[in-house]
């Protein structure tokens, strides 16, 4: 379901990003600070840094599409 979602790094897919992803899920499903991140999952800024990276490039999608609309006009 998420997998078409899922970024590639520059060689294929990145390695541990389901783990990544996982600590993200485990992250928002607690409420936790990203520093309480389980070390299982990796350290906490690299699963934070991958989130804000994604987050970022998702939030690009529907406002560069917006914007795209509006020229159109």
């Amino acid at each position: 379901m998420i997998e078409p979602h899922l970024p590639l790094g520059e060689r294929g897919p990145i390695p541990d990003l389901r783990r990544q992803f996982n600590a993200v899920m485990w992250r928002f499903r607690t409420g936790s600070p990203w520093r309480d991140v389980p070390a299982e999952y990796g350290p906490w800024s690299t699963v934070y840094d991958r989130f804000r990276r994604i987050a970022r490039r998702t939030a690009k999608g529907p406002i560069a599409a917006a914007a795209d609309s509006r020229r159109a006009i």
